[in-house]
């Protein structure tokens, strides 16, 4: 798979307003739900089962556990913790960065499977680690030698992740893409962005209440001996929901990503 691109092209050069850009990503969302639901179960769910294994087998389920643990010298547990929530996190950040190329390929009317989305990922796996690491040395040297404020480098490199995705791009390429868009259309980016997050994570909320209501009242009628496993469960589910909402975000980003690409091939 090469670089990406998003629905068919507004009629003008800029992007497409944010009363378009909803209902067109939503659109998008559901076409490629079928292949989004597999991609993201490859990374979640695997997640997910890893996180609930952890706090089973070494008791730290959170920060004040992780903290009892360390003030008892308890560094064994601590170690196990610790790995295990690495590979947790590997895996669900698999599983976001996967949906990528399902749904800009959705977009161009080509269905992607998990493998495939999978195998694009691998490839792009160095570039992203490359790309990342430099914005990272950025945001620290810029901070700790106070040229330019960290959250400004910050908000500045916030679309490498796309463009590395979305384009194939890599490292200075990468960086300077971003810079590029976020110099040009910065409000417009932000704006989106925002108000796409809030609807995520309502809708997140909204999951999240509905799977624990369905999972109290489920207990209600469960023998206690089994409540652990319900629980264990629901947070399986949990993470899996919460990935699947995510990706309702990534279409949204491969939607704007793609008209940032048209409108600046245009104006050159």
């Amino acid at each position: 798979m090469g670089a990406m691109d998003a629905a068919p092209p507004p009629p003008s050069v800029e992007p497409r307003t944010l009363g378009t850009l909803i209902p067109e990503s939503w659109d998008l969302y559901r076409a490629a739900l079928p292949e989004v639901a597999v991609a993201v179960a490859w990374g979640a769910v695997p997640a997910a089962v890893i996180a609930a294994a952890s706090a089973a087998w070494t008791g730290i389920d959170g920060r004040e556990a992780l903290k009892a643990a360390i003030d008892a010298g308890e560094f064994g547990r601590v170690g196990t913790a610790s790995a295990l929530g690495l590979v947790s996190r590997a895996f669900g950040a698999a599983a976001a960065l996967a949906v990528y190329p399902v749904v800009a390929g959705r977009a161009s009317g080509t269905v992607v499977s998990a493998a495939q989305a999978y195998a694009f990922l691998l490839e792009r796996l160095w570039p992203l680690v490359k790309t990342f690491a430099r914005q990272l040395a950025y945001i620290l040297l810029g901070t700790l030698c106070l040229v330019v404020p960290g959250v400004v480098l910050a908000f500045r490199y916030a679309l490498t992740q796309q463009a590395v995705m979305l384009e194939g791009l890599s490292g200075p390429a990468a960086l300077a893409r971003s810079k590029e868009f976020m110099g040009r259309y910065a409000g417009k980016v932000v704006g989106n962005a925002l108000v796409a997050w809030l609807l995520t994570l309502t809708g997140v909320l909204a999951l999240f209440f509905v799977l624990g209501l369905g999972t109290a009242v489920f207990e209600l009628f469960l023998p206690k001996a089994y409540h652990p496993a319900a629980d264990a469960a629901q947070g399986v589910a949990a993470g899996y929901l919460d990935a699947l909402a995510g990706a309702w975000l990534t279409a949204f980003f491969v939607n704007l990503y793609g008209d940032l690409m048209r409108a600046s091939r245009q104006a050159e």
